[in-house]
């Protein structure tokens, strides 16, 4: 499919102490490329490292072969094909939900208002916000709502690869589904996206490859079912059984 994504050896360092340490993965067109792992072990951090709103310390990152972490290349301009949606919405609560959307193809990709109208419009629809919706302002809609408006935003741009921080972590469970519906939908549209959560029902279905990062390292890759399901590693193991409880699943091993 190609290789869209790579990540080659980087590591991040905060107050002296490596966050990240050495990780090296590649995505490929069509990916939905899952990282799972403890709080704190450098999913989210390595995350934003794929389109450099954090620049690795060491390493290079590379986007359809370009390495954006040369000082030759602007990674502005390659964010714009790399979508990000974070834990929290980030909307801008004091513009309607259209304008939120609108707001990135006029301002950062220069369309006209009428055929950023008609992209938006596309954008929120196919997250299933209702057309009522569309002059509100953020404070009105639930936290549901407000996270697939932050991502009919991103789409809005019409980017090539979707990164997803724990998109639901903010929110309930009845709320969770609504968004990890929309995220399953990008999925079968054949959306390539990289996506760090704690939601293992969600990577069981979606993800076509899954990592497993702890204290900033790769302790094992794989399909879900080799990750989830027949973990090699017993970090890996020990993890999985305590978010298994959660589900009240009993694990194969």
């Amino acid at each position: 499919m190609g290789e869209v994504i790579k990540v080659d050896g980087v590591w991040k360092y905060y107050d002296g102490r490596a966050v990240v340490k050495g990780i090296s993965l590649e995505v490929n067109r069509g990916d939905r490329f899952v990282i799972i792992g403890p709080s704190g072990s450098g999913k989210s951090t390595l995350l934003r490292m794929m389109n450099l709103l954090v620049r690795p310390d060491k390493g290079k990152i590379f986007f359809e072969g370009v390495e954006l972490t040369s000082p030759k290349v602007n990674p502005v301009e390659y964010r714009k094909k790399i979508g990000i949606v974070f834990q929290h919405y980030n909307l801008f609560l004091h513009m309607t939900v259209m304008r939120n959307v609108m707001f990135g193809p006029v301002k950062v990709k220069g369309m006209k208002l009428d055929e950023a109208r008609k992209v938006a419009e596309a954008a929120l629809d196919s997250v299933h916000i209702s057309r009522a919706l569309w002059d509100k302002y953020p404070s009105q809609l639930s936290g549901g709502e407000q996270q697939r408006v932050a991502i009919a935003r991103a789409l809005a741009m019409e980017p090539e690869v979707m990164l997803f921080d724990e998109p639901t972590s903010a929110l309930d469970p009845e709320l969770t589904g609504e968004v990890l519906q929309v995220m399953k939908e990008l999925a079968k549209k054949g959306m390539t996206m990289v996506v760090v959560t704690h939601e293992l029902g969600f990577a069981a279905s979606v993800a076509s490859r899954i990592a497993f990062i702890d204290s900033g390292e790769v302790v094992e890759e794989g399909t879900p079912k080799e990750i989830l399901f027949s973990p090699k590693k017993e970090r890996t193991r020990a993890f999985l059984n305590r978010m298994w409880e959660l589900y009240r699943i009993e694990p194969e091993w």
